[in-house]
């Protein structure tokens, strides 16, 4: 039988080396989230975080007629996944304007990170 020596007797100087964990000597700092991006899709935007669709924000309107007159309404509805400790869910906002859409998403994205 052949014996395989290892520890403080080994053949090899770096087996017989104190296993320490390495650390880095550069200091630690938190990465920077990732950037949210709106690209323009058929119906309105997606919004993209790190290439993964997070939200979807739909460019509506309904014409009806109000006081007996013809009336445009247009809006934004915004489709979102939102975590929880139960798992996950899909949301719904409305907003008058694209801008605020899209405010939504960043302000609620950068508050809970990824969804």
């Amino acid at each position: 039988m052949t014996a395989i020596t290892t520890g403080n007797t080994a053949h090899n100087p770096l087996a017989r080396l104190p296993h320490l964990p390495f650390t880095s000597a550069l200091p630690k700092h938190k990465a920077a989230p990732a950037r949210i991006v709106f690209s323009r899709s058929r119906t309105g935007y997606i919004a993209y975080r790190k290439a993964t669709p997070i939200a979807w924000l739909v460019l509506g309107y309904h014409q009806g007629q109000l006081n007996n007159q013809r009336k445009l309404v247009k809006f934004v509805d915004v489709a979102y996944h939102r975590q929880h400790e139960r798992g996950i869910s899909m949301e719904t906002a409305f907003f008058d304007t694209l801008p605020e859409a899209m405010q939504f998403i960043r302000t609620t994205f950068d508050k809970v990170g990824a969804a």
